[in-house]
């Protein structure tokens, strides 16, 4: 399965979506934790085929290597979580950090692409 990479665009509607197949089709259920959980794995699966796995450059220099989703419980917003591939003055290579998907495959105020795909 070839993999996607959407830039600029929220991948909320997409999930919505899904999301309505998803519900629309489990049955036999009388427990909403299920369906919440089955929505929640699929969003994820969503997410790891539009977000490439791999190398990324920060449009301000310094490249980053994903190392997966995460969850934010306190917001219910997922992140990317992803390391730094240098060291900078403040932070050793290795350093993690974590950015709201939709911040880390859209664009900056500027216009400029946030973080560019540049391979494994």
């Amino acid at each position: 399965m070839q993999k996607l990479e959407i830039v600029g665009k929220p991948i909320s509607n997409i999930f919505i979506a899904l999301s309505h197949l998803l519900v629309d089709n489990i049955h036999n259920t009388e427990n909403p934790e299920d369906i919440f959980g089955a929505i929640i794995l699929l969003h994820q699966q969503v997410k790891k085929d539009i977000l490439l796995d791999g190398h990324y450059r920060h449009f301000k220099g310094g490249e980053y290597e994903t190392v997966g989703l995460g969850f934010r419980e306190k917001t219910q917003e997922w992140i990317v979580v992803y390391r730094s591939l240098y060291d900078s003055r403040d932070y050793p290579k290795g350093t993690l950090w974590g950015r709201l998907e939709d911040d880390f495959i859209g664009l900056h105020k500027s216009g400029v692409r946030r973080f560019v795909y540049i391979g494994k």
